[in-house]
Formats: C-alpha cells, sequence, structure tokens
C-alpha cells in the first residue's frame, strides 16, 4: 500500500488530527493484522472517497469571498463581537480554512486576534452545525473556482 493509501484510510479511521500519527498508527494496525490482510486495507481505501481538500486558496480570497457575501466586513471578523451573525462567519472561514492545503490556523487566528483554541471550538461548532458546514463547502467551492480563474 502506498504511503498515500496509508494517509487516505488514516483520515477515516483515526482521530488525532495528526497525519504522520495517524499513518503510523495504520501501519502499526496493520503489520499487527489488525485491519485484516494487506488486500483488505487495499480494498478498503479504495473505496474510500477522495478527500475534501482544496489547494492552493488563499485566505485573502476566503476572507473576501465571505465578507463580500456575508455583508460583513473586515473589521468585524476581527472584533471580540459574539453577534451570531459574525460568529458564524468566523465559523465558516474557520472550517474552510482548515480544509485548504496552505492556509494555516495560526495565521487565521492572528487575523482575527484570537487564539488557536477558539477557532478549534469555532471549527467543531461549524462541523456540527449542517446550515455552517454547507455554508464553508459553498465558501471554498467559490474560492476553488476563482483560484483557476487567476491561474
Amino acid at each position: 500500500m502506498t504511503l498515500e493509501a496509508r494517509y487516505e484510510l488514516a483520515k477515516y479511521t483515526t482521530k488525532s488530527g495528526d497525519a504522520e500519527l495517524d499513518i503510523s498508527l495504520i501501519h502499526r494496525s496493520n503489520q499487527l493484522g489488525a485491519l485484516g490482510s494487506e488486500e483488505f486495507v487495499e480494498q478498503i481505501s479504495d473505496s474510500l472517497p477522495a478527500p475534501n481538500i482544496v489547494k492552493a486558496v488563499k485566505l485573502t480570497d476566503l476572507i473576501t469571498i465571505a465578507s463580500t457575501n456575508f455583508q460583513i466586513n473586515y473589521t468585524e471578523l476581527q472584533s471580540a463581537s459574539r453577534e451570531k451573525k459574525i460568529v458564524d462567519v468566523r465559523s465558516i472561514l474557520s472550517l474552510a480554512a482548515k480544509k485548504t492545503q496552505g492556509i494555516n490556523l495560526t495565521e487565521l487566528a492572528q487575523f482575527f486576534n484570537r487564539d488557536s483554541s477558539s477557532l478549534y471550538r469555532s471549527i467543531a461548532r461549524a462541523t456540527k452545525s449542517p446550515e455552517l458546514y454547507k455554508k464553508a463547502e459553498w465558501l471554498l467551492e467559490i474560492a476553488s473556482l476563482k483560484t483557476l480563474e487567476n491561474d
């Protein structure tokens, strides 16, 4: 099984959030026979859906699209406001940033004037809410299209 296949399997079978740890857990489990034969592991990894990771989307693009479409300005996003509309957009942006390669959550936390733990709670909130999750997916799709247009 390739390293990429192990990574994909790790994303669907473990919850640590650390890809290298997840891969080592899968590898170790496979060595111990916990996942079955190598063929079985490959069959499972082949049947998994493609990961939902967007490449090369810029943080500034995500923020600009979100602020324009959700009618919230940069200052409101960076404020200490707990207004539901603003908190929702922060959650949407946090989840979208997490699913995007190249966007560091620390960078987003600095933009929002928050700590990383706040963003993780925000991501959990958006993940649990079907409405916020769909909006984050939409935001990623629009940002991806913009990225493709600029290439």
